[in-house]
C-alpha cells in the first residue's frame, strides 16, 4: 500500500510532519514494514511505500529449508493455470488453508530467490530471449543490432578471431567474429554441471578456457 503525505518543508506548522522515523514507527505498530520513500516523484508530498511485516523465522534462514521452498515453487509453476507470479503462488497457498502469515513469510524467501537461485536465470531470461525476434525495440524488450559501446570499443581490434561469449543472450555483440557462446537455457539443459557445455565448446574452437 502506499501513503501520500506533504514533505516537512510543506507541512503546516501545527501539523506534525511524517518522515521516515516516524512512519517505520508507526507501521511496525500496525503490523506492517516501510519498504520504501519516494522523495522526488511529487513536488510538494512523498510516497511512503508499506508492505505487510513478514514474520522472522528460522526456517527462512535455513538454506536447506529454503531451497526446498524454492523448489516447490518451481514445481507449482510446471502445473500453474494462469498466471506463475509469485503473487499467484501466494493466491495458490492461501487457497490450500495455508495461514495468512506463514504465506506471507514464503512470499518473501521466494522473491528474494530470484537473485540467489540457480533457475532463476533462466526464468528471468528465457522468456526474453527464446522468442522471434521482430527488431521492434518495444515488442522485442531489447535492441537487436550489436551493441553501439562495444563495436565502438573493439574497432581498434582485428575483427577476424575466435572469441568466447559467456552469457551470449542473442549474440548481438559478436558482431565481426567467430564466437564460441554459452547461456543457460532450461528448455536445452543437458544433465551435466554448465561449464562442461562451455569446456566442450571451447575446445572445438581455438580458445583456451582459464581457470579462476
Amino acid at each position: 500500500m502506499a501513503l501520500v503525505e506533504p514533505k516537512p518543508s510543506q507541512t503546516e506548522s501545527r501539523a506534525r510532519a511524517l518522515t521516515r522515523d516516524s512512519v517505520g514507527a508507526e507501521a511496525r505498530a500496525a503490523g506492517l514494514s516501510l519498504d520504501t520513500v519516494l522523495e522526488d516523484r511529487l513536488e510538494e508530498d512523498n510516497i511512503f511505500v508499506l508492505r505487510p511485516l513478514v514474520p522472522d523465522s528460522p526456517e527462512s534462514r535455513d538454506r536447506e529449508k529454503v531451497r526446498a521452498l524454492w523448489l516447490d515453487y518451481l514445481e507449482w509453476i510446471k502445473t500453474a493455470n494462469g498466471g506463475t507470479s509469485p503473487r499467484d503462488y501466494a493466491v495458490s497457498l492461501e487457497a490450500k488453508g495455508v495461514p495468512g502469515l506463514e504465506v506471507r513469510r514464503r512470499l518473501h524467501v521466494v522473491r528474494a530467490q530470484f537473485y540467489e537461485q540457480p533457475e532463476s536465470i533462466e526464468m528471468m531470461y528465457d522468456p526474453l530471449y527464446g522468442k522471434p525476434l521482430t527488431g521492434d525495440l518495444q515488442k522485442d524488450g531489447f535492441k537487436s543490432a550489436p551493441n553501439t559501446f562495444l563495436v565502438e570499443a573493439m574497432k581498434e581490434i582485428k575483427p577476424a578471431g575466435q572469441a568466447l561469449d559467456v552469457g551470449a543472450g542473442r549474440r548481438r555483440r559478436m558482431s565481426g567474429w567467430s564466437p564460441a557462446s554459452a547461456a543457460p537455457d532450461r528448455r536445452t539443459r543437458r544433465p551435466q554441471p554448465p561449464m562442461t557445455t562451455v569446456q566442450a565448446r571451447t575446445r572445438q574452437s581455438a580458445i583456451r578456457p582459464f581457470k579462476t
